[in-house]
C-alpha cells in the first residue's frame, strides 16, 4: 500500500492549526512509536480529563506509525 504524506492530518498535521500537531518517535528495529505532548484544555472531556475521542485519534496514529515502521522509511 502506497501512504501519501499529508501535512493536514488531525493528529499529526504540522499544517493543521485546529489539530494536535504531534510529533511521533519511531523505532524502526523494534516496530514501536511514542509521543510526548501535552493535550490542549480544549480537547477536555469532564473537566480536567481528556475527551476520550482524542484518545482513541492519539491510539490510532500511534498505532499506524508502529504498523509502518516495518515497511517504511522515516
Amino acid at each position: 500500500m502506497e501512504v501519501f504524506s499529508d501535512s493536514r492530518c488531525f493528529v499529526c498535521g504540522p499544517e493543521n492549526a485546529c489539530g494536535l500537531n504531534v510529533v511521533f518517535s519511531v523505532d524502526k528495529e523494534n516496530a514501536r512509536a511514542s509521543a510526548s505532548l501535552s493535550v490542549p484544555e480544549r480537547f477536555q472531556g469532564w473537566q480536567g480529563v481528556v475527551h476520550g475521542g482524542i484518545v482513541a485519534a492519539l491510539l490510532d496514529e500511534v498505532g499506524i506509525y508502529a504498523c509502518r515502521a516495518r515497511g517504511e522509511q522515516f
